[in-house]
């Protein structure tokens, strides 16, 4: 039987039912595909973002484009955190005017991010992709409504795998590849091991997920 592995975020997977990523420049391919796109924090332009951002908005209201992403704050890498919040921002408001999920790249702003969603009160979905930092900061985000999709990291780690699928409520979980060439149906493995639950249970949930969210019929 084929399932229907879900990959939330990637930037290689030709499975059909992942949402590859774009980044602001990227072209978007005349395909069925489904895709998510946005102003990555690294590539934000400091002297010229407005123009990047009101390039990228002529793009967002494309059938295909699902999610506004990958987005968000970055204290390690990329420009001053005070103009990566103001681009979040403008992310944050498109992401609410075309009812698309948002999609959140989160470097150490954990505190930052959850702060934003308090202020916008937003009725679309924030996703936290690849999330792995402390389970502490994981009770944060699901206190405040984030969902939480999890990537290769947790292959190599089944103690943290563990502690966080002790507290992600199933309805808020998602999986992803991201930029690496492992398979999804890899982490789905792992993930089922860890909750004690069949693969293709795993794979219901999941699909289950993405259709309410990214309000996907068929």
């Amino acid at each position: 039987m084929n399932y229907i592995y879900i990959d939330i975020h990637t930037h290689k997977s030709k499975n059909k039912f992942a949402i590859q990523n774009l980044f602001h420049n990227e072209h978007i391919p005349c395909n069925n595909r489904l895709f998510s796109k946005a102003l990555h924090p690294w590539h934000i332009d400091e002297s010229n973002f407005n123009l990047q951002l009101s390039e990228l908005e002529q793009e967002l209201n494309l059938d295909n484009i699902i999610a506004i992403g990958e987005c968000g704050l970055d204290k390690l890498k990329g420009v001053d955190l005070k103009i990566q919040e103001k681009v979040f921002e403008w992310h944050i408001n498109q992401s609410e005017k075309l009812k698309k999920p948002l999609i959140i790249h989160c470097v150490r702003c954990f505190n930052e991010i959850i702060e934003l969603k308090l202020k916008f009160s937003p009725n679309s979905t924030w996703i936290i992709h690849g999330f792995n930092s402390k389970v502490g900061i994981l009770q944060q985000l699901l206190k405040h409504n984030f969902h939480i999709s999890l990537g290769i990291n947790i292959l190599a780690n089944p103690k943290k795998l563990k502690q966080y699928l002790e507290i992600i409520p199933l309805d808020k979980l998602f999986f992803e590849t991201d930029e690496s060439d492992i398979k999804i149906e890899e982490i789905y493995i792992t993930a089922s091991k860890g909750l004690n639950i069949e693969v293709p249970d795993l794979v219901a949930i999941i699909e289950a997920n993405f259709r309410k969210i990214f309000d996907i019929s068929d």
